[in-house]
C-alpha cells in the first residue's frame, strides 16, 4: 500500500497495470497502450506512436510465440549482447499450491486493500480479479 498511500490521491501519478492484463491476448496492447501514454506524459520521453504499441507489445510480450529475429533486425545491439540466448523468464509452473488458510488470507487482504482505496477504479478491478481468482483456487 505504500505506492497507493503515496500516489493514490494523485491519479496522474499513478499508473496501475496487472501482469494478468499486460501478458493477455486482449487486454496487453490496450495495457500497453496506456503505460505508453502515462510515460508520454514525463518531459523528455516520448513514448512511441500509437498504431506501433500492438506490434512493439506482440513482440516484447508475446516472442516466445516467433522465432527469434536475425542480427540483421538487432544491428542496435552489441555483437556481446546478440551472442546473448534469448530467453524468457515467464515460465514455469501455472498453478500454485496453496493451502485454505492461506487463500483465506490472500482474500482477506485482497478486500481490506478494497476497502481502503475504493475510488481507485484500476485497483478495485484488478483486486476483484485477484479474489475471484483466489476463490476458484483449489486449496492442497
Amino acid at each position: 500500500s505504500f505506492w497507493m498511500d503515496k500516489y493514490g490521491d494523485n491519479f496522474d501519478s499513478l499508473l496501475l497495470v496487472s501482469y494478468e492484463d499486460i501478458t493477455s491476448e486482449i487486454k496487453g496492447p490496450f495495457a500497453t497502450m496506456r503505460i505508453a501514454k502515462f510515460l508520454g506524459q514525463t518531459e523528455g520521453v516520448a513514448p512511441i506512436e500509437e498504431q506501433s504499441v500492438p506490434c512493439v507489445w506482440r513482440t516484447i510480450v508475446k516472442y516466445k510465440n516467433k522465432p527469434p529475429p536475425s542480427q540483421g533486425s538487432r544491428r542496435l545491439m552489441s555483437r556481446e549482447k546478440l551472442a546473448y540466448k534469448i530467453s524468457s523468464l515467464r515460465t514455469g509452473p501455472k498453478e500454485r499450491p496453496y493451502t485454505a488458510s492461506q487463500l483465506g488470507e490472500m482474500v482477506a487482504m485482497f478486500k481490506r486493500l478494497i476497502n481502503k482505496y475504493p475510488h481507485h477504479d484500476d485497483l478495485v478491478r484488478i483486486l476483484r480479479d485477484y479474489v475471484d481468482s483466489a476463490m476458484k483456487t483449489v486449496p492442497v
